[in-house]
């Protein structure tokens, strides 16, 4: 039977000369080596990249249904307020992958028809109204069919969305 290399909790180990260190503050993205003097970046796991993406399309999801006053109006109820104050609602509800990100299944939504399900038949029979049932019937299949998000995968989502939303302020004045 194999031993496990006994590590010390809270150690990392260096990327550049592989000896293992404690980092001077933990719980901070960066440290350095304290043997070569190497910068080590602590690596990204899939559960923060998915809130980095997530951040980053909502705010595209609703800066791009904004007028040129920067408010945008409820896809539900139909409050007329700034971008800020709203949130990217999905059409179908829970997080799974083949539609967290996915601009058909997510509208700005005022916070009190996102947070409470009692308007939630109005948003959907908005959407079957706008992309017909068989676009919702999909976004469903794609909701049970998605599996599982990689690191890759969400690293390359996060670069088009900070291009996207570059593009986007750049055009808006808000």
């Amino acid at each position: 039977m194999r031993k496990k290399a006994k590590t010390t909790k809270g150690t990392r180990q260096c990327q550049k000369c592989g000896k293992r260190f404690l980092p001077q503050h933990k719980g901070r993205l960066e440290a350095t080596c304290v043997f070569c003097g190497a910068k080590q970046k602590k690596p990204q796991t899939i559960s923060r990249l998915k809130a980095i993406a997530w951040k980053l399309f909502s705010e595209i999801v609703r800066r791009s249904e904004a007028d040129e006053k920067g408010h945008c109006k409820c896809v539900v109820c139909g409050w007329y307020g700034p971008w800020p104050m709203f949130h990217a609602g999905h059409v179908l509800k829970g997080r799974a992958k083949g539609i967290l990100f996915d601009r058909r299944c997510c509208h700005a939504e005022c916070a009190v028809c996102n947070k409470t399900e009692l308007r939630h038949d109005e948003y959907l029979l908005w959407a079957v109204e706008k992309y017909g049932k068989a676009a919702i019937d999909e976004m469903i299949l794609a909701k049970w069919n998605g599996g599982s998000w990689t690191q890759a995968e969400l690293l390359e989502l996060i670069d088009g969305f900070r291009a996207e939303l570059d593009e986007l302020r750049e055009i808006q004045d808000f």
